[in-house]
C-alpha cells in the first residue's frame, strides 16, 4: 500500500492521472486505493473515483488500461484533468507525507526486521 500510494503521488505529480493510468505505475493502483484510506477520506475518494474512471474492473495490464485512458479521453476529455486538480489540491490540504511515516512506524513490525 505504501509503495502504491507513493509511486501513484510520484507519477501524478510527473504526468497526471493519464501518464499513471497508461504506463506501469497503474499497475499499482489498486494497492493505492487501500493505502489512501490510511491518508484520509479525500484520497481514499479520490483515488477510488480515478480507479473506477478507468473501468470495472480496473483493467489490470497497461495495454488495456492504455485503451481505457484513450476512450476517457475522447468521451470526457475534462475529466482526467479534474482528478490532477483534484490531486494537487488534496495534496495541499492533506499532506500525505506525516500520515505515511505514521503509518509506517505504527506498523514498523511489517517494515523493519
Amino acid at each position: 500500500m505504501v509503495f502504491g500510494i507513493n509511486l501513484l503521488r510520484q507519477e501524478v505529480n510527473s504526468g497526471g492521472f493519464d501518464r499513471y493510468f497508461r504506463y506501469s505505475g497503474g499497475d499499482t493502483a489498486l494497492d493505492a486505493a487501500r493505502g489512501a484510506k490510511i491518508l484520509g477520506p479525500g484520497w481514499a475518494t479520490l483515488v477510488q473515483e480515478a480507479c473506477r474512471a478507468i473501468g470495472s474492473p480496473y483493467p489490470i495490464g497497461t495495454g488495456s488500461r492504455a485503451v481505457a485512458v484513450d476512450v476517457l479521453v475522447e468521451e470526457q476529455p475534462e475529466l482526467l484533468e479534474s482528478f490532477d486538480d483534484r490531486f494537487y489540491q488534496v495534496e495541499l490540504d492533506d499532506p500525505a507525507d506525516e500520515r505515511i511515516d505514521a503509518f509506517i512506524w505504527s506498523n514498523k513490525s511489517a517494515f523493519f526486521v
